[in-house]
């Protein structure tokens, strides 16, 4: 009788043990599906800085393309320059 009560104790204790592996892998299972959230919200940030960082491209090489021209008709560069810093802040706002 004593031998089938151990081995009672010793399933319950398997059991426990079990029941702790899989609250222990429900956590895991929990974790991955916030880093797999996560890691798409990064990708999308970084996709959308990376259209911003291509729009500045692009306005900087009008600027240079215009600079030229600027320089000859004596319009101070700061006035165009703040021109692009106007432009590129309202792209960056029409992204966020």
């Amino acid at each position: 009788m004593e031998d089938k009560l151990a081995s009672f104790d010793e399933m319950k204790e398997k059991l426990a043990g079990f029941d702790e592996m899989k609250e222990k892998l429900s956590q895991f299972e929990e974790m991955e599906q916030r880093m797999a959230r996560m890691l798409q919200q990064m990708q999308h940030i970084s996709s959308q800085c990376n259209q911003v960082y291509d729009g500045t491209a692009t306005v900087a090489g009008r600027i240079a393309a215009i600079a030229p021209a600027v320089k000859r008709s004596n319009v101070p560069i700061a006035a165009v320059l703040g021109l692009q810093r106007r432009v590129l802040a309202r792209r960056n706002r029409s992204f966020f």
